[in-house]
């Protein structure tokens, strides 16, 4: 987690790597808070409750909000 910038998850897709993705996750806040932007292909997908308490940015699978999550959380 030292080299990146930000944490990119494809929401709903690891349902079965919820603890791996939770430790992921709190690696990436712990080390510099580092922004956490979900992506999503279906609002109906099931999120986790860490993943909705800790993402900083939910964005559907769409080029240009996806840049603009990073521009703006990378600031």
């Amino acid at each position: 987690m030292e080299t990146c910038d930000a944490l990119l998850l494809l929401g709903g897709v690891y349902p079965h790597y919820n603890d791996w993705i939770s430790k992921e996750i709190m690696a990436c806040k712990k080390e510099g808070d580092k922004p956490l932007i979900v992506v999503h292909k279906d609002q109906t997908l099931q999120i986790s409750p860490v993943v909705r308490r800790y993402a900083d940015r939910f964005v559907q699978w769409n080029k240009d909000e996806l840049v603009a999550a990073f521009r703006d959380l990378l600031q």
